[in-house]
């Protein structure tokens, strides 16, 4: 009982000092900007769509085909040598619009595009860079000595992990909030702009499944972040861990099919759907049931490892 005291004790310190140094709300305000960017392309990108039928509407028009009957028709997509040939142009931008339109307007999937873009675009810069800042500003501010002669080493460190994955879900829940009322705000807006009640889906996109949603990007927050404080407690500093993990993250390709970015694509394959602004690479594929089994040893063994080498590297050096 006493165990678990220390521990939220500790863990109450490292959410105050996110808090008065102002690292928890960069996040929050990092994250909602990039938020409100993707739904402000999202709402540009209705524009294009919408301005795009006009146009193949009026060549339709030019060459005397009916408009009415064109909307009324399926569409056929043929490839051929590479090339997709659509037989029905005007229906498809129509389609186009409509579901342009449809991800800006329903609540749930303007929470499943903003999940989709950060979790896969900016999680695992961000939520690295957060790790290694946690596990290292005590040595950097010389703070260490002072802990760990007041409380276990490893109990401090499980405290910053614990902060880390509370404040990581704050701030996704709190980003999503914000991200609805700016998503319905620039609906508004374009409902101003053009006739949105005048495109209709023939057919709705599959069910959109939030809540596993959600359950995958916290994960994939709370992997990034394990990795940025596990790579910070290895090399006691800010700089090499971050030079190594944008090295790997945005340099080197995928290393094959068990390259972590592979499979966190084949589990974001499984639980989005990836059009419009932001598509996915196409990963190797690999059983989702081995991708969860792979990544949850991953987070175990590297946990035993590195407690076990912390608590032997010396406290008193700086």
């Amino acid at each position: 009982m006493q165990y678990i005291k220390n521990i939220l004790n500790s863990t109450k310190k490292e959410l105050k000092y996110q808090f008065y140094s102002n690292v928890f709300f960069i996040m929050l305000l990092t994250m909602f900007l990039f938020s409100v960017l993707n739904l402000y392309n999202q709402m540009t990108n209705v524009k294009n769509n919408y301005n795009l039928f006009l146009h193949t509407q009026t060549e339709e028009k030019k060459i005397g085909n009916n408009i009415e009957k064109e909307l009324n028709s399926p569409v056929d997509i043929k490839k051929e040598n590479g090339l997709e040939i659509i037989n029905n142009p005007l229906k498809f931008d129509y389609d186009n619009v409509a579901l342009s339109i449809y991800d800006l307007k329903k609540p749930d999937r303007i929470i499943t595009n903003t999940l989709k873009y950060l979790s896969f675009f900016f999680y695992s810069f961000f939520f690295t860079i957060y790790g290694i800042y946690i596990s290292t500003y005590d040595i950097k501010f010389k703070t260490i000595k002072v802990k760990a002669v007041q409380r276990n080493w490893n109990q401090i460190l499980f405290s910053k992990q614990l902060s880390i994955f509370v404040s990581s879900f704050i701030i996704i829940l709190i980003v999503l909030l914000l991200s609805n009322i700016v998503g319905s705000l620039f609906y508004y807006i374009l409902s101003h702009q053009i006739p949105v009640n005048d495109f209709k889906l023939s057919v709705l996109p599959s069910d959109t499944n939030v809540v596993l949603q959600f359950i995958l990007s916290i994960s994939i927050s709370f992997i990034f972040s394990t990795i940025g404080f596990y790579l910070g407690l290895i090399f006691r500093g800010f700089m090499y861990p971050a030079v190594i993990f944008i090295v790997y993250d945005f340099i080197l390709p995928v290393i094959g099919k068990y390259d972590l970015r592979n499979l966190i694509s084949v589990l974001g394959h499984k639980v989005f759907d990836f059009y419009g602004n932001f598509i996915l690479f196409k990963p190797i594929e690999v059983p989702t049931n081995i991708v969860i089994i792979i990544l949850t040893s991953f987070v175990i063994l590297s946990t035993i490892f590195i407690y076990i080498i912390t608590e032997k590297q010396s406290k008193y050096i700086y």
